[in-house]
Order: structure tokens, then sequence, then C-alpha cells
């Protein structure tokens, strides 16, 4: 089994459609070995979204994409490690912070600022595209 760690701007992908969002349902649909990871910010910052955009984001459908996910909570450890990520935002660096730690074999994102800092610490960002 490969773990995954699911970012927000991928999970937002699968409630709200966008150019990407059919190939990452698609991908994730065919990764039957896949499991979801993600800490419990994820949670907040859908959750959150919904609230700000009721007529956009329907909490029903973001319940069941986050059923779908596997939480862990944020640590200590994490939040001292996610200030050394910098220049991130604090959540891309608590988001990439986790995943570190629970050593996941990808990163499910669509923020290039998130790939770029994945990659060079060596994890394998994915984000997948294509014509819907």
């Amino acid at each position: 089994m490969s773990i995954a760690y699911l970012d927000t701007s991928a999970a937002l992908k699968l409630v709200v459609e966008e150019s990407e969002s059919a190939a990452l349902a698609r991908y994730l649909t065919e990764r039957s070995e896949l499991a979801l990871v993600a800490s419990w910010l994820l949670y907040t910052e859908m959750h959150c979204a919904a609230a700000r955009r009721p007529g956009l984001l329907s909490v029903e459908t973001v319940r069941e994409v986050l059923d779908q996910v596997e939480f862990v909570d944020i640590s200590r450890k994490d939040l001292i490690d996610a200030a050394s990520l910098a220049p991130l935002r604090s959540n891309n660096a608590l988001h990439l912070s986790v995943a570190l730690r629970l050593e996941v074999n990808e990163f499910i994102t669509y923020d290039r600022e998130l790939i770029d800092a994945a990659e060079r610490l060596g994890m394998r960002a994915v984000s997948p595209a294509g014509s819907g």
C-alpha cells in the first residue's frame, strides 16, 4: 500500500470543478492501493472554505471527500519543523512537515511553492492534470 498526503489545494479540486478536477479524481480512482492521509489542518481548512463560500462549496461534498482521508494530529515537533521550512506560508509548511514525518510515498498538491519545496526535500510531488 502506498501513502499519499493530500493537501488543501488538491482536496478543493475534489469539491469545486476546476480544470484538474477530473484528472485528480481519475488518478485517485485508478490508484485503489493509495491511502490518503492529512493532518487535521486539512479538515479545518476545508470546513472554513465551505463556510466562506456556501453557494460554491457544499458541506456534504466536503464531508464525502474528507471521509476518504485518514487524519493525523499535528505535533509540537511538526510545528517546530514547519518553522524551518520558511519561506513557505505557515499552513503549507505544516502540511509539508507532517508529510515528512509520515514518510509518505507522494504529496498531492497543486500549490507551485509547495511542489518546489517538497521536491527540494526529496519528496515526490504529484499534481494530476489533463483535459478533464
